[in-house]
């Protein structure tokens, strides 16, 4: 419950943040040039060009950690990466046919990037927890050799010859 109220939290306020808040433009405007603001962000370098290229990463962040929690199949990095670049192209679509924000393709990135990095951090964790969880404490016959034979050979009756011929 407390995911599934986390998670409609935060499409709520993407929603307000990227649709809902702006007065439309009465116009539509889109940037089809892929790292234009990011370009423009490393040539001013100011302040405001990396907050814009910065908060589309972020944003996205908590898309790519609520969504492998809530559907088992996006766990697979494949569905993730389609349903966010899904969701992100859905918002910049509304946004240009409402003339409340640009169509910009430099925002398509940025949120893709952002859920997958979210999907990442939490596949990361939720590996790390497994591993630690399946680790199995055994004493080894033959040291730390995870692949070693774990059994002993009869060896009554057998001959050893030792010397060495040059």
């Amino acid at each position: 419950a407390i995911l599934i109220f986390t998670t409609l939290g935060y499409i709520t306020v993407v929603l307000y943040a990227t649709v809902l808040r702006a007065p439309g433009f009465g116009y539509r405007n889109a940037n089809l040039h892929l790292f234009r603001a990011w370009r423009e962000a490393w040539n001013q370098f100011g302040m405001k060009s990396w907050l814009n290229v910065l908060l589309n990463v972020v944003m996205f962040l908590p898309f790519g950690m609520l969504l492998p929690f809530l559907m088992k199949g996006f766990k697979k990095w494949y569905y993730m990466l389609m349903a966010s670049f899904g969701s992100s192209l859905a918002i910049e679509t509304i946004q240009y046919f409402t003339g409340r924000g640009i169509f910009d393709v430099d925002d398509l990135f940025a949120n893709t990037l952002g859920a997958m990095l979210g999907f990442c951090i939490v596949m990361a964790c939720i590996s790390a927890r497994q591993r630690g969880k399946h680790r199995v404490k055994r004493s080894m016959e033959y040291g730390n050799l995870e692949n070693a034979p774990a059994f002993t050979a009869n060896t009554k009756g057998v001959a050893w010859d030792l010397g060495c011929i040059l």
